[in-house]
């Protein structure tokens, strides 16, 4: 958080950003990812290995390093990760689609976040703006439709 923004709080500027694999290790294995394979990837009820794709668009700064960061910082834990460049238009497509884990993106219209989810109307969650990438679809129907649309978390097909 940027500290011109109108409703910036000194708390905010740090909170959560702390580097620590033991604590993130902790919080993991709380959540019942304490089993490891062979690789030392961390293991899902199911036996599947904990993993997830990192897509991004290259041409918005130092993406690429960004994400490749973020990957070490993901292994580190034991969660396998693979961060891959994307055009932004194949990208989008497969965000539609719900076809992709995570996208490694930025908030491209203005510091104020109020500005920034002109989109989204009320408690309502979606993307911020009509260019903005989707994400979560199928969650946010159902949360914007107190459950008559689309799926929970629970039932949605992914990583956890």
């Amino acid at each position: 958080m940027h500290e011109s923004v109108s409703f910036f709080k000194k708390e905010w500027a740090t909170a959560f950003a702390q580097y620590d694999p033991k604590l993130a290790g902790t919080l993991l294995d709380s959540m019942g990812l304490d089993k490891k394979g062979p690789d030392g990837v961390r293991l899902m009820k199911d036996g599947r290995p904990l993993a997830f794709g990192l897509e991004y668009v290259p041409q918005e700064g130092p993406k690429q390093q960004v994400c490749e960061l973020v990957v070490k910082d993901w292994q580190a834990v034991g969660v396998k990760a693979d961060a891959q460049s994307r055009d932004k238009s194949f990208l989008q497509t497969r965000e539609n689609a719900q076809q992709q884990d995570a996208a490694g993106w930025q908030v491209d219209r203005t510091l104020e976040r109020s500005f920034w989810c002109e989109g989204w109307g009320g408690s309502k969650l979606g993307p911020g703006g009509s260019s903005a990438l989707t994400y979560a679809k199928q969650w946010q129907d159902w949360f914007n439709s107190s459950a008559r649309l689309g799926q929970s978390r629970r039932r949605m097909p992914r990583i956890w």
